[in-house]
């Protein structure tokens, strides 16, 4: 006589529906390459120990990358130095009324000026805030030789600037990176398919399948 024993559904239920927090699940996938134990496949110590050195690697980029960041602010800074010093305003005339220019969450206007600098007469569109009509006075920032050069850059800017190239930089490696290793999970499942239906073929090969097999 078999005796049943009633298991607590709520008990059941916990188990099924457990899983690994996402810390624990990192850990464990990343440190698959040093386990011994015989139920992880050569295959998988190579997929763990390819993401995990991904990883580090991706982590030392940090100081080089941040490096650059610092002399691209450094770059930024002598420019915004030497534009304070060659750039200047001069006042100018709208020769036709501005268009609107309109953009997500803002509007601008593309204006026609002209002006006089360096002895010589000058003209450019440029797009700003102002909308002028025609013979309206505004001003414009000119170089040395009285060229159209836009307003220049601020300090935030700059710094936002250096910190993008270095973030740009930084994504960009990591991105091949992660590239790189999904390129290998890619092949090593190819790998571990073919493996498996290898046994499949070698477990079942009068394909009457497994249960044909050990009948008597």
């Amino acid at each position: 006589m078999q005796r049943h024993v009633a298991r607590d559904p709520t008990e059941e239920s916990a188990m099924d529906e457990y899983t690994w927090s996402p810390f624990a699940e990192v850990w464990h996938r990343n440190v698959m390459c040093f386990s011994r134990s015989p139920l992880v496949r050569r295959s998988d110590r190579l997929e763990a120990g390819a993401r995990l050195a991904a990883l580090i690697f991706a982590l030392v980029l940090i100081a080089p990358v941040a490096a650059f960041g610092t002399s691209v602010y450094d770059q930024q800074r002598q420019a915004l130095a030497r534009q304070s010093v060659e750039w200047h305003t001069v006042d100018a005339t709208a020769l036709e009324n501005s268009s609107v220019i309109s953009r997500i969450g803002a509007v601008d206007f593309r204006s026609h000026v002209s002006w006089r600098a360096g002895g010589s007469d000058h003209s450019a569109w440029f797009v700003g805030p102002q909308n002028l009509k025609s013979g309206d006075r505004t001003s414009v920032w000119v170089n040395s030789r009285g060229e159209y050069v836009g307003p220049p850059q601020t300090r935030d800017e700059v710094s936002a600037a250096a910190f993008g190239a270095a973030a740009m930089m930084w994504l960009g490696f990591t991105g091949s990176l992660y590239l790189a290793v999904q390129v290998l999970r890619w092949w090593l499942d190819r790998k571990r398919h073919a493996g498996w239906a290898a046994e499949w073929h070698e477990l079942d090969r009068d394909g009457g399948g497994r249960k044909d097999r050990y009948r008597k």
